[in-house]
């Protein structure tokens, strides 16, 4: 028996245990020659090839809908029957699949592994990351393209202090800024 120290999970072979590291490591050497996503497991990339394929065998007792293999069917089949067998341990808030219970454990740790490259802030998720860098990057290019932002006193540039929003944006974008509900739409459609 094998115990991963990362997460205390026991495994029963070293060819098994190897292939669990790989989930910690982030390495994934398994790619689809179709589309180029990688996998850091081969049997999670010969269910994705079955996308590829468009085998729809399994198919939905309740409405029919069809599956390229029996695990997403099986997760499909809890909407129906309203099972949710993932439970948070900090909360007990009950989830259909696993994935779904780990973002949401992430959100009862301090854990932000996600940074931007921009302005090195830290999030929880991916996603939060994403949504962030849509706005910093619109921010931080700006920054670099500008001409004429007044410079700080002594040697250091305006970088070292980042400029008001006055400095950034027209007084007709801050007019804009102030009228609309939702701030991610603001900055998608500048």
């Amino acid at each position: 028996m094998f115990l991963c120290e990362k997460c205390g999970h026991l495994i029963k072979s070293s060819r098994n245990f190897a292939s669990h590291l790989r989930i910690h490591t982030g390495e994934k050497p398994f790619i689809c020659d179709e589309c180029k996503k990688t996998f850091n497991q081969m049997s999670s990339l010969k269910r994705h090839l079955l996308l590829h394929s468009g085998d729809k065998s399994y198919s939905c007792p309740v409405c029919d809908k069809k599956f390229s293999d029996q695990s997403n069917l099986r997760q499909h089949v809890r909407i129906h029957t309203g099972d949710r067998p993932y439970t948070c341990p900090y909360c007990n808030k009950g989830f259909r699949r696993k994935d779904e219970l780990n973002y949401h454990i992430k959100q009862h740790l301090d854990e932000k592994p996600f940074r931007c490259l921009n302005c090195n802030d830290a999030f929880k998720s991916k996603f939060l990351l994403e949504k962030h860098k849509q706005l910093c990057n619109s921010q931080f290019h700006r920054l670099k393209t500008a001409q004429a932002l007044p410079q700080s006193s002594g040697t250091a540039s305006f970088m070292d202090e980042p400029p008001s929003p006055l400095q950034l944006f027209s007084t007709e974008e801050l007019e804009k800024f102030r009228e609309v509900d939702n701030v991610d739409d603001f900055f998608k459609n500048m």
